[in-house]
């Protein structure tokens, strides 16, 4: 795990050096983010490396290379491991979490071969085959950015260099140009320098984190409507929940014990606990957002959206069970689930005791998410077996 004071300031320090091409500001050089030094890298430069990102395509690449010498890599870094861990590395983010990474990106777009179940529910191992990387993808990926990436130094020794390799046919060498270089473009990929790549392993959570703030910078300016963004990186962890079935099991001895989508009977010790909007979305297990339902149910629905006007039914039982909580467990509720509601809906106590006022809190706060989650994830209309449960609630 990073440190969210390193990352957060690393954050903080990266936002003041972001150039006039991405928010039109015109900041002086001595805001750029810092990395430390060790002759012959110097942080400064490889911070600016990732600077002015129109495409991820840096900031992949620079992840790629972490990765690499994370696991013991050489000094050699092929355009094939290349291509693959850039594309590795907005995997969860695009496929699983239904980021976009802009029209100017075309990483995203290897990744419509991929079958729409692998997508969502596969890993990247089994997306491979599935995915075109040889030479002329190579091509239209790393034609630019590995050259690019090396600007600051070439800037800094006030050197001309090529703006642009194509993989195979061209190369950029350090001993060439006579100036220091992270790495060689050779032939057939990257060839690190191994002071690189002792500055890479002994700054490797500093650089990960830097890298990680940076890729969430990126992402967030391409899809302002998305919650958590920082939390969609890499796949969540799997909730307990435990706190919130406790919540249910009490309400379930005052309140009907209904599946939310069915209204089929509930064994008390065996339901699920579903994510009404995608967990996928929201990136969160709070009480307001999940409902009873059968096991086969929620395992059905997946990351499904489901309908809208599911909303006023949906509000009735949190509603039901609030009052129940309440009146027989005082001490649970009041501790452990009712900020949720006041803080995240945006109301006074007095409102979850009023039918009305607490409806439309939870109809202004799930209609918004609803829609939005529907523009990234699949409809959902009930299970295969039940095709009109849903719609008779």
């Amino acid at each position: 795990m990073h440190s969210p004071l390193l990352v957060g300031s690393a954050l903080k320090e990266r936002r003041s050096s972001v150039s006039a091409d991405e928010y039109g500001l015109q900041l002086s050089q001595e805001h750029s983010l810092r990395l430390p030094d060790k002759e012959p890298v110097h942080g400064k430069l490889l911070g600016e490396a990732l600077d002015s990102t129109t495409a991820t395509y840096k900031i992949t690449l620079m992840k790629t290379i972490i990765a690499h010498v994370r696991g013991g890599g050489g000094a050699f870094l092929s355009f094939d491991s290349i291509l693959r861990g850039m594309i590795e590395t907005i995997w969860i983010p695009v496929a699983r979490f239904r980021l976009t990474l802009g029209h100017s990106d075309q990483l995203a777009r290897f990744l419509d071969s991929v079958p729409e179940d692998i997508r969502l529910y596969g890993t990247f191992q089994t997306a491979l085959s599935h995915l075109d990387m040889g030479r002329a993808a190579q091509d239209t990926i790393l034609r630019y950015p590995l050259a690019v990436f090396l600007t600051p130094w070439f800037k800094a020794a006030s050197v001309q260099h090529k703006k642009s390799v194509r993989p195979g046919s061209e190369a950029i060498r350090a001993a060439d140009s006579g100036i220091y270089l992270p790495y060689d473009i050779e032939a057939n990929g990257l060839r690190l320098d191994s002071a690189f790549i002792d500055y890479v392993a002994g700054n490797m959570a500093l650089l990960e984190g830097w890298t990680d703030m940076c890729l969430v910078d990126y992402l967030q300016r391409r899809n302002p409507n998305v919650p958590a963004i920082p939390m969609k990186l890499r796949e969540l962890d799997r909730p307990s929940l435990a706190i919130q079935r406790r919540f249910w099991k009490q309400a379930m001895q005052h309140v009907p014990r209904a599946c939310f989508y069915t209204g089929r009977p509930l064994d008390p010790e065996k339901f699920h606990l579903d994510h009404f909007i995608p967990r996928r979305f929201v990136a969160h297990d709070r009480i307001w957002n999940l409902v009873p339902s059968l096991p086969e149910i929620n395992l059905s629905k997946g990351v499904g959206v489901p309908d809208a006007n599911l909303i006023p039914a949906m509000a009735r039982v949190h509603f039901d069970a609030i009052v129940a909580v309440r009146q027989h467990s005082p001490e649970k509720w009041a501790h452990e689930l009712r900020e949720e509601y006041l803080d995240d809906l945006g109301v006074s106590p007095e409102v979850l005791a009023e039918n009305a006022s607490f409806a439309a809190a939870m109809s202004d706060t799930l209609q918004p998410l609803l829609n939005l989650a529907r523009k990234r994830f699949p409809d959902w209309r009930g299970h295969p077996t039940l095709p009109h449960a849903v719609a008779l609630r």
